[in-house]
């Protein structure tokens, strides 16, 4: 068995993998993007649920539009009262309590405003569930299941709080 190619080898390669890394290290350190502290201070105040409550895409954009004075530091649905007084305390501003708020979503999705796109038939779902699962196709489920699906129709209000 040669040696000495192997050990060439791995010469080559450990010698390529400092001079990249060396490289690597300058262009980072060249390249690096400065973050406003502010910001890393607010995203740290925030729950990290990115569920869009607040009107931006995330946590991120949130606490960037708190920093550049966008977005009220109040603006965290679900964090609350405790999130508010975290973010003006990271600030150094005061923070008014903002209390519960309540989204209704009046829905006049009727047969007669919108448009059927397609014909729903809920018992054939369920009986190729039921089928394909390996489940007896039960009647009692079946009719469970189409009573769930009358009265989720028949709302005409939704009604969330968000604490």
């Amino acid at each position: 068995m040669d040696y000495v190619a192997i050990l060439l080898a791995l010469g080559v390669l450990g010698a390529l993998g400092a001079i990249f890394g060396v490289i690597l290290g300058f262009a980072g350190k060249k390249f690096a993007v400065e973050v406003d502290e502010r910001v890393t201070k607010v995203r740290e105040c925030l729950g990290g649920a990115n569920c869009g409550a607040c009107g931006y895409a995330g946590c991120d954009a949130f606490a960037q539009a708190v920093v550049n004075g966008e977005a009220a530091p109040n603006g965290c649905t679900p964090g609350g009262e405790k999130t508010a007084t975290a973010i003006g305390k990271a600030l150094g501003i005061e923070v008014e309590a903002q209390g519960a708020r309540v989204a209704r979503v009046l829905c006049q999705g009727t047969n007669g405003i919108a448009k059927n796109r397609y014909d729903y038939n809920g018992r054939q779902i369920l009986k190729l569930k039921n089928s394909f699962c390996g489940y007896d196709n039960n009647d009692n489920e079946e009719e469970k299941y189409l009573n769930n699906s009358r009265v989720i129709k028949q709302q005409s209000m939704l009604q969330v709080t968000f604490r």
